[in-house]
């Protein structure tokens, strides 16, 4: 049983976790046929994520969440040959998650900025409330 709960991370533990892997490539995409053609099927984790999830006492899915929020393309010559992977960025990352809240908190405002919208809504849950009350009276 996993002891430890999924949890965003702060600021300070993202930088710790890039500084525990060092710029070292974190993942490698495994390509194949898709319904939509050629494309990435599965990814090859390059790093241990049980240590790094010990090491700042976080699930290992927090871990591999943080993981692929920060990611960015990165270009690697082994043995004459290259190949992509992809990197963290704790920058990335953080741009990343103010940009989902910012994206929710704009979906939950939508009524408020449309007036028209906010006078029909009310209009028909009044019309629905009367319609109720109808029936009760019969």
């Amino acid at each position: 049983m996993n002891k430890y709960y999924y949890k965003h991370l702060w600021q300070w533990e993202r930088r710790k976790l890039k500084s525990l892997i060092c710029n070292k490539p974190i993942l490698k995409p495994i390509f194949g046929t898709t319904d939509y053609g050629w494309d990435i099927v599965n990814w090859k984790w390059l790093i241990d994520i049980n240590s790094l999830a010990f090491q700042l006492k976080r699930s290992r899915k927090t871990i591999k969440r943080e993981l692929l929020n920060g990611r960015y393309e990165t270009l690697t010559n082994n043995n004459s040959e290259i190949a992509l992977t992809f990197s963290y960025s704790a920058d990335i990352s953080r741009f990343n998650r103010i940009k989902k809240y910012k994206y929710k908190n704009k979906q939950k405002t939508k009524i408020l900025k449309f007036e028209k919208l906010r006078e029909f809504i009310k209009n028909e849950l009044n019309n629905k409330q009367r319609q109720k009350s109808n029936c009760w009276k019969k």
